[in-house]
């Protein structure tokens, strides 16, 4: 079995557990994240070909996951896009 590469992975999430609980799991895997805690913090963070996946929570304090894809989406190519992945803990 070959291993799995090691991503960049771009985590936005704004409750505390579910950063440390996601963040765990992906750096076990050999990842590494990084973390925005807002939308905002998100745009700001993307860069096109630093990050290999963008995991977005559904429910952020300032917009939604969906708001930030769609907002990622127009700004750049989507062959700059990494896959950009929406999840919810409800």
């Amino acid at each position: 079995d070959m291993p799995l590469p090691a991503l960049n992975v771009l985590l936005v999430e704004d409750i505390e557990l579910n950063v440390i609980v996601a963040r765990s799991v992906l750096e076990k895997l050999g990842n590494s994240v990084d973390v925005a805690m807002t939308g905002k913090a998100a745009l700001e963070m993307f860069k096109p070909g630093e990050y290999d996946l963008v995991l977005l929570d559904i429910q952020l304090p300032d917009m939604t996951g969906l708001d930030i894809s769609r907002e990622l989406t127009k700004r750049y190519p989507r062959e700059d896009l990494p896959p950009l992945v929406a999840l919810t803990a409800n």
